[in-house]
């Protein structure tokens, strides 16, 4: 088969089934359009989270806390698992009981 061949008979296809070839064509825009878009936001937000910490220089460390109120008690799970004299003695943590401080 000939290219010339090749290409009649796919313009052919075209025009036989206009609607599924109109839609098979709008699909691909709207794939790439919304690829384009996408990319392009996260370019801008890239740049604007830059923007945002280079403005504080190289050497400033911020730190906020995370809750500011309490209840008046020590939250379930962050009491010590033993006594922290034992710190001392044996070099342990006694939360985590194989790490070192």
């Amino acid at each position: 088969m000939r290219i010339e061949d090749s290409f009649l008979l796919a313009w052919r296809a075209i025009t036989a089934h206009r609607l599924r070839s109109f839609l098979t064509l709008l699909g691909i825009a709207i794939g790439i359009a919304a690829v384009i878009l996408l990319t392009s936001i996260g370019e801008g937000i890239h740049r604007f989270v830059l923007a945002e910490f280079t403005q504080f220089g190289t050497n400033v460390i911020v730190v906020a806390p995370g809750k500011t109120k309490t209840a008046g008690r020590i939250p379930a799970g962050s009491r010590p698992r033993c006594d922290p004299s034992l710190w001392k003695t044996r070099g342990r943590c006694c939360i985590y009981p194989r790490s070192r401080p």
